[in-house]
């Protein structure tokens, strides 16, 4: 009767096990970053689509009030956004995602007030207070303090910002959130998104010029020249 041989099960040396191991961390070391850039790339995708979204629910608001934008009080562009978008009122929980970036990582307390969105509108095209002078845009002649601008009277809307990404103090009065004299975010692989007023969404390069430009009252009063730098 033959017998049964029971050879042990080999196993790994440990040379095998510490090239297993390499291998495991080499693989880490390329996927990590790579997942963290897919991640990155999808909040600004989804950003993006956001931003687009309320921006055409401003140009809609628009076309509705005779072509003129809101004032930057009474009502608030962001008020007038989310009820032409959502039906919702500023408080509602879909607010709270679709005027934030998940890539704004803010904190919000009743400390920061100013960064309760993420977005901003273009003051100087609510005339916030009399004080964003620009006749590229606006010509000789503007309405009064605090009055949405006609959009057919600016003359390239496609190189005009209407929607930022960026914290304002001027969020903490009732005009909700302008850009006026703040730093650009940078959130998305060094640029930010920007809804135009022919409501084109583009991400646009941060640069050292661009950004010393962004604060000074002049700097974000025209879009013409200074932000033609579309990826």
């Amino acid at each position: 009767m033959p017998h049964r041989h029971n050879h042990p099960a080999s196993a790994f040396t440990l040379v095998e096990l510490l090239t297993v191991i390499a291998i495991i961390g080499i693989l880490a070391a390329i996927l990590i970053p790579t997942v963290g850039r897919v991640r990155q790339t999808a909040n600004a995708a989804a950003c993006m689509s956001n931003m687009r979204q309320v921006g055409l629910s401003i140009l809609l608001y628009t076309d509705g009030n005779k072509g003129r934008l809101p004032n930057s009080n009474n009502p608030r562009w962001d008020a007038v956004a989310m009820a032409t978008f959502t039906g919702q009122n500023i408080d509602s929980a879909p607010y709270n995602a679709i005027l934030r970036c998940k890539a704004d990582t803010i904190v919000r307390t009743t400390s920061n007030p100013d960064e309760l969105r993420s977005y901003s509108i273009n003051a100087v095209l609510v005339n916030y207070d009399n004080q964003f002078r620009n006749e590229t845009i606006w010509g000789p002649g503007r309405p009064a303090a605090n009055t949405g601008m006609l959009l057919g009277d600016i003359s390239t809307p496609s190189r005009v910002a209407l929607l930022l990404e960026r914290h304002d103090p001027l969020n903490t009065y009732q005009t909700g959130n302008l850009v006026a004299t703040t730093k650009l975010f940078d959130y998305h692989q060094g640029g930010m998104n920007v809804v135009f007023c022919d409501a084109r969404a583009a991400r646009i390069k941060k640069t050292a010029e661009l950004d010393a430009a962004s604060t000074q009252y002049t700097g974000l009063n025209n879009f013409q020249a200074t932000y033609a730098r579309v990826q």
